[in-house]
């Protein structure tokens, strides 16, 4: 079995919380800031004033994705997300506060192909460094926190022309075909592609609204399925998207523009207090998340992507519990150097913190 490699990482999952695999408020409820203050014992001064700044911002994930495709295709997925508050981060100690916060963010994607290809040691998939600005108020419904962004975001591949393309091509066939005779020649350009370079920068627009039927208090949102918060974010490119699809004449005139730019996700965080089939259970997560072009410029609504996740605590014992994440994806954007192309898949994974 190949999967030997995976008994280190359950381990180290055993003591890890559920991380929230989706997109993130900017400041801290009280009962968030009470939990920061009784953790302060803990860590040295130096610690504390460097490590107190770091959040998550969009979700840590692992994928054990060896199910799909053909024997070269297997990879540990891992999607990771962070952000340093620069000064201090929003501070609301009662309803009605106001505040803002400014922080550089970073998001980030490789594939570890252990056991299957050489990726020396992970293939890049994405990089997305950003400036954030982001200022709210602390209240039960409507618009809770609005959002202003700079952001790059690309593939660190390098790729961009066709000869270089065909010459990988050959290259990995020359590598792989006599090891693995049942895998068509096709493939090896398809798997060439994933060097292409993708890149393009933009400025972002967007903020949070909350939905509040039952008028909880805004402390206990995240506590209850039915308040829930949609996220919002509008992108557009600024200057010219390296997204030529220079190998295939079909697809000439992709432009990344048309696939991505409008990104609605809506996010219920609740506390699931009976388990389902007695073994999932505990703070949870649920989000949908739909992507389309951009609003301005762009083709809105013709090339749709959906994913949906559910993240949840797997109860092994009573001490042990693994943080879960089941995701589905439907339409585009699978990966940057294909991003035109439509995948449907179902992924099971974990969602870590750090």
């Amino acid at each position: 079995m190949r999967y030997y490699f995976l008994y280190p990482l359950f381990c180290l999952l055993l003591f890890c919380n559920v991380s929230n695999a989706a997109p993130q408020l900017s400041g801290s409820l009280p009962e968030k800031q009470q939990e920061k203050r009784s953790e302060k014992g803990t860590q040295s001064p130096a610690q504390e004033s460097f490590f107190k700044n770091i959040q998550p911002y969009e979700g840590t994930e692992i994928y054990v994705d060896y199910f799909r495709g053909n024997d070269l295709d297997g990879a540990l997925d891992v999607q990771y997300s962070f952000k340093y508050v620069f000064g201090r981060d929003m501070n609301f100690k009662k309803e009605g506060d106001f505040d803002w916060n400014a922080a550089f963010s970073f998001s980030g994607e490789f594939d570890f192909y252990l056991g299957t290809r050489n990726s020396g040691p992970v293939v890049g998939r994405r990089y997305n460094p950003g400036f954030q600005l982001a200022w709210g108020t602390a209240k039960r419904d409507n618009f809770i926190e609005w959002r202003f962004s700079l952001e790059h975001e690309s593939n660190g591949q390098t790729t961009d022309s066709l000869p270089t393309l065909l010459s990988l091509a050959r290259d990995n066939k020359a590598q792989y075909a006599q090891e693995y005779p049942d895998i068509d020649n096709n493939y090896y350009l398809q798997m060439a592609t994933e060097t292409v370079s993708r890149g393009s920068d933009f400025v972002a627009v967007g903020g949070v609204y909350r939905i509040n039927p039952y008028d909880v208090d805004y402390n206990d949102c995240h506590s209850i399925f039915s308040c829930f918060d949609i996220h919002l974010k509008f992108r557009k490119i600024w200057g010219d998207a390296e997204d030529m699809v220079f190998w295939d004449a079909t697809k000439r005139h992709d432009r990344l523009e048309d696939y991505q730019g409008t990104d609605i996700t809506f996010v219920s965080q609740f506390l699931l207090e009976d388990r389902i089939l007695t073994l999932l259970g505990g703070q949870s997560t649920l989000s949908l998340r739909y992507r389309s072009g951009e609003i301005w410029g762009g083709d809105v609504g013709t090339n749709n992507t959906f994913d949906v996740s559910f993240t949840s605590h797997l109860h092994i014992t009573h001490e042990i519990q693994l943080p879960i994440i089941f995701s589905y994806h439907a339409g585009y954007l699978e990966e940057l150097y294909k991003y035109s192309e439509k995948a449907h898949y179902l992924r099971v994974g974990f969602a870590l913190n750090f």
